[in-house]
């Protein structure tokens, strides 16, 4: 192997090390985002969980089929 095509070999190995302990750090600076504005939601989402049970236990729910459910738009079934 030539000295250019060696020295280009380790450039481009320094290259992907960089790049892959760049997008580590970024991963954990995402899971770490998402940590902190899971953990301030926690009071609304009990109080969502709540309302549902509270509405399942007065009778006001349906069953859930998933071969009925249609988009917003109702232009394609989401299952399927």
């Amino acid at each position: 192997m030539s000295m250019l095509m060696e020295k280009g070999l380790v450039m481009e190995t320094r290259k992907s090390s960089q790049l892959s302990k760049f997008n580590t750090a970024e991963m954990l600076a995402d899971d770490e985002e998402w940590d902190i504005q899971f953990s301030a939601s926690l009071d609304a989402l009990e109080q969502l969980a709540n309302e549902a049970l509270a509405e399942h236990h007065a009778g006001k729910t349906l069953p859930l089929d998933p071969d009925q459910l249609y988009s917003s738009t109702d232009f394609k079934r989401i299952s399927g």
